[in-house]
């Protein structure tokens, strides 16, 4: 009918990889020639992707939409190519080929008002619901056994290994979302060439990490000996998930020029997980400003622009959890550019 509209659809995926890498057997090995074993590893995936979209208008310029999507993200190539390498006699790191694809189902619920002078108003809702979430691991080896099963490198028992898994846990994830684009025209004297653009996003998230900490017993020969693993898990947001995102623009136009001033918010983000609290890092928050111009030229089709970037030399942090100190700083300071553009 002309109130309703309903667009369901359904996608399947038939994936299929085939990867090289490089093992070698033992640590410090530097002869000429290098010795090592090459492997490969083909992975399969098949996958179906259910969606139903529905919007509804309520009246003319309102209307409420709402959706159910499923969407995959596939494990980087950097994890899955199927090489170890030995950092010490007593650490490990491998990559996994039997990663699985992270998969979410994702309800969306908004509601539009549109108008001349309102513009375009969005206020909506969202909740995530993710499987195969990816994360870095540490387990200890134990058992000689678990060398010779999985390792065929010469670490120690009690050593280390670090890989990555996908995480057993489903994670949550829900948000609130409030856009507003509207051009100002309706405003009094010089003020109607004003354009606006507002967007703001907050997210919750949590996950259950398992905690592979060391069991540590006292041996009958005198000092201490790794006999297993704690698995007792920690809560902690999802990697790479802002709870703030805000981002804001201002402009003015008159006849051929143009400028545009934005702003972009980032809140502190979770960038790496430990079973030691005091290891997590976490990047801080970080603003960006950024300005643009566009002038029209008399020759038709001819325009001068300009784009300056981080107006306030803003600085990326990330953050050490346990003592607050940076684990590392990016400077970008600002970049500029400017040139002539012409329109067929």
């Amino acid at each position: 009918g002309s109130s309703l509209v309903l667009i369901p659809g359904c996608r399947f995926e038939h994936n299929v990889t085939e990867y090289g890498g490089n093992r070698t057997a033992a640590f410090g090995q530097w002869d000429d020639p290098f010795v090592y074993d090459s492997v490969t590893t083909t992975r399969e995936h098949d996958i179906f992707l259910h969606m139903l979209h529905a919007r509804y208008n309520i009246s003319e310029g309102f209307d409420v939409r709402a959706s159910f999507t499923q969407t995959l993200s596939r494990p980087s190539y950097n994890l899955i190519i199927p090489t170890w390498q030995i950092i010490t006699p007593r650490s490990l790191s491998w990559n996994n080929p039997d990663l699985k694809p992270i998969e979410s189902d994702n309800f969306d619920l908004s509601f539009s008002l549109y108008s001349n002078k309102i513009g375009l108003l969005t206020i909506g809702g969202f909740q995530k619901t993710i499987s195969n979430f990816i994360y870095n691991r540490t387990t200890y080896i134990t058992d000689a056994s678990q060398i010779l099963a999985a390792y065929p490198g010469n670490v120690d028992v009690g050593g280390q290994v670090f890989g990555f898994i996908n995480n057993p846990n489903d994670a949550n994830l829900w948000g609130l979302e409030f856009d507003w684009q509207s051009n100002l025209w309706f405003l009094p004297g010089g003020l109607n060439g004003l354009v606006l653009n507002v967007n703001y996003t907050y997210t919750d998230s949590e996950l259950e990490y398992p905690m592979y900490s060391p069991i540590i017993e006292q041996s009958l020969f005198g000092g201490t000996r790794i006999v297993g693993s704690d698995l007792t898990p920690y809560y902690a947001p999802l990697l790479d998930q802002p709870d703030h995102l805000f981002n804001l623009i201002v402009g003015y136009d008159y006849r051929g020029f143009s400028i545009r001033g934005s702003m972009r918010y980032k809140s502190n983000v979770f960038l790496q997980d430990n079973f030691f609290e005091e290891l997590r890092v976490f990047s801080d928050g970080i603003s960006l400003f950024d300005i643009s111009l566009k002038q029209d030229l008399p020759f038709k089709g001819l325009r001068l622009y300009s784009n300056t970037a981080n107006l306030s030399k803003s600085i990326d942090t990330n953050t050490n959890r346990g003592t607050n100190w940076f684990q590392n700083q990016e400077f970008y300071g600002i970049t500029s550019e400017i040139g002539l553009r012409y329109d067929f």
